[in-house]
């Protein structure tokens, strides 16, 4: 009798996969932790998250073929993660991040995904918890910002508070063009563009929606005086973190790996995931097909 399937605590265990594994449970926890984005802004997430827990093995995939997701409908990001899941899911991870603002605003109205661990509602919760006059901003994708899903996730938190939106189109493509430097005009002139009118609204706290924008964080902040900035991949794998910890599934080896695989594979990535990452990476990109 296999009654042990209802106490799963990782998510994504069918009764097959269950069976096979969890009465192994050093090899469950030694599972990797399956990551997804659109393209390279997740990579932010895997550098924090790396910081924060060491001895995870980490496997990302970037829709580096189809990005940028931002721009498109509701319909085709959730086709679109669903097919990255469904490959994260056949490299058996034990839980799967959506490293994406706007992947995770599709993720929340499919209940067979609940457990997945978006960037949204970790988020959410932090700038609920340290705004002290109850005006949050939130820069995102067009499509993140168009579902309402911060808005909605902070009003289940707090009613009273404030959220004041700006869909930001030309962000994600500028960083991943390498302006990222504090000193490129271009990158300021739009940055004030779209947080300036937003500072007129008294926001107090700042939720960076899209897993790009903690690149410019240091340009946000001088641009957002006084503004407490809450960055969506610190938050995420502080989330996780604390997910893992609560469900007993920390890897107990001490040999971090780190696999990326892409749709397409360019110099122009390899060159991005280095800068992102902060260190070589080229030998551990992988192109696939999903």
């Amino acid at each position: 009798m296999f009654t042990i399937q209802s106490s799963c605590s990782a998510p994504f265990c069918s009764t097959k996969y269950f069976i096979k594994e969890v009465f192994f449970v050093d090899k469950l926890c030694n599972l990797p932790i399956g990551i997804f984005d659109s393209g390279l802004g997740g990579l932010t997430v895997v550098k924090k998250i790396i910081n924060l827990l060491p001895n995870e093995n980490i496997i990302y995939f970037g829709d580096t073929a189809r990005m940028p997701y931002g721009s498109k409908s509701r319909d085709v990001v959730m086709n679109y993660a669903i097919q990255s899941i469904n490959f994260l899911l056949s490299k058996k991870n034990k839980v799967i991040v959506a490293a994406c603002g706007t992947v995770s605003t599709v993720l929340c109205d499919l209940p067979r995904y609940k457990h997945i661990i978006g960037v949204v509602e970790p988020s959410c919760i932090a700038a609920s918890k340290v705004t002290k006059n109850n005006n949050v901003g939130v820069i995102a994708t067009p499509s993140a910002i168009e579902s309402k899903k911060y808005q909605e996730n902070i009003k289940k938190i707090d009613p009273n508070i404030k959220v004041i939106s700006k869909s930001c189109p030309l962000l994600a493509p500028l960083i991943e063009s390498r302006f990222v430097n504090k000193n490129d005009q271009i990158l300021k002139d739009v940055l004030k563009f779209y947080i300036e009118p937003m500072l007129e609204e008294n926001i107090d706290t700042l939720i960076l929606g899209c897993t790009h924008y903690p690149i410019v964080k240091d340009t946000i902040s001088e641009i957002a005086k006084n503004i407490t900035i809450v960055d969506s991949g610190s938050e995420t794998a502080n989330f996780l973190f604390n997910y893992l910890r609560l469900k007993k599934l920390n890897n107990n080896e001490r040999k971090q790996k780190l696999k990326i695989f892409v749709s397409d594979l360019s110099q122009n990535f390899v060159d991005n995931a280095n800068f992102f990452l902060g260190k070589d990476v080229s030998k551990d990109v992988i192109k696939t097909k999903i």
